[in-house]
């Protein structure tokens, strides 16, 4: 049986078990003499803590440091990676958490623990730190937690028990960092809201909610639709378009050679010359600058393409026959985070881009707009209906046929391309959320079962999950729901047992 790394240096979360407090030697005795504390309520986690200990809480990191009466140090550090992480940069990781202030030669080198886990210890001054990392890969990046406990040596076999209670008590508050929804959120009714300006669009917006915007008209053929939405308490942002936003010219030789330079206007505040920029990359440029001084901590948590939603637009397009395929669309979406006002906030943004543009001796003249642009910011706790909320603005947008007509002379398919483009996008924008939570719930399903060395597997013909021990590569079941593991694949009786799937 393996023996998990919290285990080693006095980490491992309470189980209920057997299996578990067979490992452990028998179930941690409660610290009798010991006076806890909890963390307050406002803090975006719950722990507990011996009376007369510090709770330090780095809000731009996510750090959480206790600090005992005599030295005493326990670390908490959960982290998110928007890549994979090999066991090698698992050690540099490590080896530069671990190092901190100290020398990094006055540690041991990391030890590996079995599976995704590392550790490091150092003894010196009379004291002795045991630092690990532990990982989890999920689609999209890596999730990690940081450990560390650090105490007098001749202290730390007395303390060990209060180390362990520390961390076993660690829980996230909010719904978002256990992987699971919130058991409710607020269910908004809508009122019907027109452009103020030109009558151009409409769309529903929560009842209560504050709203700034319209149709901005920068000149005969430059309008820009536009919206910012507030919940009451000022805590949620939806954006829907940026007027301050325009549209982009692609450089070529001729135009640099009569000083249209990159980031130079043809017209003021109309057309900017920039290179095109797929809509990903046009999402990380617009959110940084939008966003970056307004959160502390600002970071991107992930950035996708998104060529289904391409497919799905296009399709759309062509079935109206539309006079507004682009020789290129490219969609994708973000999301970051930071803290604002001691909360840790989550924000999302989707842009779609496209380009026309035609071959010429100088190079390709062109336009290109970002003709989808929309997200929000909102506290992680209210991700579930922040979600709800966008999805509900975009599906009900809609562009005023007669509006249309006036502004480019096309009546066509226009108000139903439309309708159907924000409807499709709508379902998109609660599917980023839905895969959000999924995402999540499986990395904390897998960090689970890996403390307590435990596999999900899934019989097909009963459609029923268990929970059983690891070290296989395959599992088995019989009628009497006996399951067998076995390293190769090889039925150990092929009259009573059939093959289940091993879902981790």
């Amino acid at each position: 049986m393996r023996v998990v790394l919290l285990l080693l240096v006095g980490m491992l979360m309470q189980c209920a078990s057997e299996q578990e407090a067979e490992v452990q030697g028998g179930h941690p005795q409660p610290i009798q003499t010991v006076e806890w504390q909890k963390a307050k309520k406002e803090l975006p986690f719950s722990l507990r803590y011996p009376q007369g200990w510090r709770l330090e809480f780095d809000q731009n990191s996510g750090k959480i440091t206790v600090l005992g009466e005599e030295g005493e140090r326990v670390v908490i550090w959960p982290f998110y990676l928007d890549q994979a992480l090999t066991r090698a940069g698992a050690r540099a990781v490590l080896r530069r958490l671990a190092a901190g202030g100290h020398s990094s030669s006055s540690w041991e080198a990391p030890q590996e623990m079995g599976g995704n886990m590392l550790r490091m210890i150092r003894q010196a001054d009379d004291r002795i730190t045991i630092s690990s990392l532990a990982w989890i890969s999920a689609p999209g990046g890596t999730a990690a937690f940081y450990y560390e406990v650090l105490s007098p040596e001749d202290r730390y076999a007395e303390m060990e028990g209060v180390f362990r209670q520390i961390f076993s008590s660690f829980r996230p508050r909010t719904g978002t960092g256990s992987g699971a929804q919130s058991a409710s959120f607020r269910k908004w009714t809508y009122r019907y809201w027109q452009d103020p300006y030109e009558a151009a669009f409409a769309t529903e917006i929560p009842a209560g909610w504050s709203v700034e915007g319209g149709m901005y008209r920068f000149a005969p053929i430059d309008v820009r639709p536009a919206m910012q939405l507030y919940s009451p308490d000022r805590e949620i942002f939806i954006f829907f378009g940026d007027r301050t936003v325009p549209s982009f010219a692609l450089p070529n030789t001729i135009s640099m050679m009569t000083g249209y330079v990159e980031g130079s206007w043809y017209v003021p505040n109309m057309i900017m010359i920039k290179r095109y920029t797929p809509g990903v990359e046009f999402a990380r440029e617009y959110v940084s600058r939008a966003f970056s001084n307004r959160l502390r901590g600002f970071a991107i948590l992930k950035a996708r393409n998104r060529p289904d939603a391409v497919r799905g637009v296009m399709e759309i397009y062509q079935r109206y026959g539309s006079p507004y395929v682009s020789q290129r669309l490219d969609m994708g979406d973000v999301e970051f985070h930071g803290y604002q006002n001691q909360k840790r906030m989550i924000g999302y943004t989707f842009v779609g881009t496209s380009v026309t543009a035609m071959p010429s001796m100088g190079g390709d003249i062109g336009i290109w707009r970002a003709e989808q642009l929309f997200g929000f910011l909102a506290p992680e706790e209210r991700l579930a209906e922040v979600y709800a909320v966008l999805a509900h603005v975009v599906k009900s947008f809609r562009v005023n046929p007669q509006w249309f007509q006036m502004q480019a002379g096309i009546t066509g398919n226009v108000a139903r391309i439309t309708a159907e483009t924000n409807n499709y996008i709508s379902t998109i924008i609660t599917q980023s959320y839905q895969q959000r939570q999924q995402t999540l719930s499986n990395i904390n399903r897998r960090f689970s079962n890996y403390i307590r060395d435990v596999v999900d597997v899934y019989d097909p013909a009963t459609q029923t999950t268990y929970k059983v021990q690891s070290g296989s590569n395959y599992y088995w079941i019989d009628a009497l729901e006996n399951i067998v593991g076995t390293r190769l694949h090889e039925n150990p009786d092929i009259t009573r047992f059939r093959q289940m799937l091993n879902l981790n």
